[in-house]
């Protein structure tokens, strides 16, 4: 027979063997992988189900944007280089395009007026609180409670200003309905005096 190899009876044995031993190492090595594969999927399984704890910066910022009020943080140039969501949120702008804009340049020229001289009493090491209206991104204004806290470095040198912001819109309208209110109360009795006389 042209073209084909006789193996002899003990050579068929040993490439028997070869191959037994071949098809039991590779049915080890596959059973190995899917261990594997089995561990590692529930190794995944248990990760997803377990949330993973924030820890360091990725805590700092869970705080920071949980809190109600804004938290910001303006260098000396007043230009800003912290905010948490709720700042950004007051001045409809995401925290990309905040970071790097100066006061004025986020709160506009009106509301800017009246932080001026408190950001700066603020730089010159002084805590100051003030009211004051930011233009609200749906065309309104928010009324919010500022305060300004200076960050002393350490050489006992202002290198910035954190700013705590809490609307406060809610009370004003409270506030002015109330004020309204006594106003109209005043005139009442005003009048109902005005008709009674005492002799």
């Amino acid at each position: 027979m042209k073209g084909k190899v006789r193996l002899s009876s003990g050579g068929r044995n040993t490439r028997q063997k070869q191959l037994r031993k071949t098809k039991a190492q590779l049915v080890e090595e596959l059973e190995k992988w899917e261990r594997r594969v089995a561990d590692a999927e529930r190794a995944l399984k248990s990760a997803q189900l377990k949330p993973k704890k924030p820890q360091g910066e990725d805590l700092l910022r869970l705080l920071v944007d949980s809190v109600p009020v804004g938290i910001a943080y303006f260098d000396r140039r007043q230009k800003f280089r912290f905010a948490n969501e709720i700042s950004c949120r007051f001045l409809g702008v995401p925290l990309e395009k905040l970071i790097g804009k100066t006061l004025r340049q986020l709160i506009g020229q009106k509301s800017y007026m009246i932080a001026e001289k408190n950001a700066k009493r603020a730089l010159a090491g002084e805590t100051v609180t003030f009211e004051n209206t930011l233009p609200d991104p749906d065309g309104g204004e928010i009324s919010v409670k500022v305060s300004y806290i200076p960050h002393f470095g350490p050489d006992k040198f202002v290198e910035g200003v954190f700013a705590l912001v809490e609307a406060i819109t809610e009370r004003k309208r409270t506030e002015t309905a109330l004020q309204e209110s006594e106003e109209r109360l005043g005139v009442a009795i005003d009048s109902i005096s005005d008709g009674f006389s005492f002799y």
